[in-house]
């Protein structure tokens, strides 16, 4: 939320794009440890659509140092591994999961999409418009219930090839039709990933930690139908009350018109939010902090005496860093003493507005006696790329992770002690494990199933 004390880690942050495409797949161990590789029809298929890819342009895709894609084939494990897998999702161009019934049970697979979704939500609250950079092969076709909804919305119709490959899958046409329909398949497929990656690829990514990733899937299917309310929520002020000595620009008619990153962004940030949300999955609400707020109501000390002392949803608070010089700097404090951790405070630092930054000494130390709380708990929680929020693209990176971890402490809140996680939906799509809902998901550097921490 603010910018990064002296001698703490910054993520490396990448100017140039590296492979075309990051080839996702769900590894098969071998049945017999003198057995054949189950995984060697995968390798194959990444070698023919490299080499037909370089066939569509070889000035662009030829690559002296080594193939146009990638996949994991040769990375021992260990954090060397996680650091290519990371670097390599943080500047690939398009990413090509391969479907399979065990891709989506795949904790691995689930945080490779996850990390290649936050570059396509850095898009979506820059520009607006959703990044379509994800094309999926049908490797063995999954059934309908083993797919997640975001992966099952995904267009695959551009790819005008026969019938036998959405009804059998690649894996048996590389075996049994090669010299016919696989390679038809390949030809054509390797043409839609030209096109895409040199007009759709997302903005280039900081490099995860990839330990601290949570998966996209498993999914938990309860959840489907359910209410996916999400609340944005703005503490700022008009353009009429904005405080002495501070631009109007950056505001409008509503405090729901602030505008920080102006004039990179002339769009409101609570519209970009909402776009991000709604690309999540969830059915955003977007309103100005007043007294009247859910925010302001004090947290139940027991969710199960009563309807009207549960949390109605979810939600992030988007903070202007000059609220801390208006009498609305109360309304924050009282968010703050709430401690709900299902509301998610964000202050964004815009590294172009240099009004702010001229007063980031004193807005960061009035903002620590105004929400002392909300300042540790995303301090704590927040990747150090993205801490300080100094872009759209930025806050694009970090929403994914921030809305995640306001659903999982809203269902913690609103379940019933005892009940475990049945009379309540789980979030709609992300997830770490098998028993992610009954996690120690709200003590500070809790562990998950998979190693990740909250």
């Amino acid at each position: 939320m603010s910018p990064s004390g002296p001698g703490e880690a910054e993520s490396p942050r990448y100017s140039e794009y590296g492979s075309c495409f990051f080839l996702s797949y769900a590894h098969t161990p071998r049945v017999f440890d003198d057995g054949p590789d189950l995984n060697y029809w995968v390798r194959q298929f990444f070698r023919d659509l490299c080499n037909e890819l370089v066939s569509c342009d070889p000035t662009t895709w030829h690559r002296p140092t080594g193939p146009p894609g990638f996949m994991d084939d040769a990375i021992p494990e260990g954090a060397l591994w996680r650091r290519v897998l990371a670097r390599e999702l943080a500047t690939c161009r398009v990413f090509v999961p391969l479907y399979h019934r065990s891709y989506f049970s795949s904790v691995n697979c689930g945080k490779e999409w996850a990390v290649f979704r936050a570059r396509q939500m850095a898009q979506l609250a820059q520009t607006g418009v959703p990044n379509e950079a994800i094309l999926p092969v049908v490797w063995k076709p999954p059934r309908s219930e083993d797919l997640p909804e975001f992966a099952s919305a995904l267009q695959m119709s551009r790819l005008s090839v026969s019938d036998a490959y959405f009804e059998r899958g690649l894996y048996e046409l590389i075996r049994l039709d090669r010299d016919r329909e696989y390679t038809n398949v390949v030809l054509r497929f390797a043409e839609w990933l030209d096109e895409t990656a040199r007009t759709c690829a997302p903005p280039l990514g900081p490099l995860a930690d990839y330990e601290l990733v949570r998966p996209l899937f498993p999914t938990d299917d309860s959840g489907k139908g359910a209410d996916r309310r999400f609340r944005i929520t703005v503490a700022a002020p008009d353009e009429k009350s904005a405080p002495p000595g501070r631009s109007r620009d950056y505001y409008g008619p509503q405090p729901e018109d602030w505008r920080p990153y102006y004039p990179d962004s002339t769009v409101p940030l609570a519209r970009r939010a909402e776009d991000v949300a709604r690309g999540l999955g969830y059915t955003p609400v977007v309103s100005a902090l007043t007294r009247h707020s859910p925010e302001m109501r004090p947290r139940p000390r027991n969710p199960a005496a009563g309807a009207g002392a549960i949390p109605d949803a979810p939600g992030v608070l988007l903070v202007d860093p000059w609220i801390a010089h208006t009498p609305d700097s109360g309304s924050v404090a009282e968010v703050d003493r709430c401690h709900k951790d299902w509301i998610r405070v964000l202050v964004p630092w815009s590294g172009t507005d240099r009004q702010t930054a001229e007063q980031a000494a004193t807005l960061r130390s009035l903002l620590e006696g105004v929400m002392p709380w909300s300042m540790e708990e995303w301090h704590r929680t927040a990747s150090a790329a993205t801490r300080e929020l100094a872009s759209v693209a930025d806050f694009g990176h970090a929403m994914p992770d921030v809305m995640e971890r306001a659903w999982r402490r809203y269902l913690r809140a609103v379940r019933p002690a005892g009940s475990g996680g049945r009379e309540f939906p789980s979030r709609p799509r992300l997830r770490d494990g098998p028993d992610a809902d009954a996690d120690a998901d709200g003590d500070a550097g809790a562990s998950t199933d998979d190693g990740t921490e909250d």
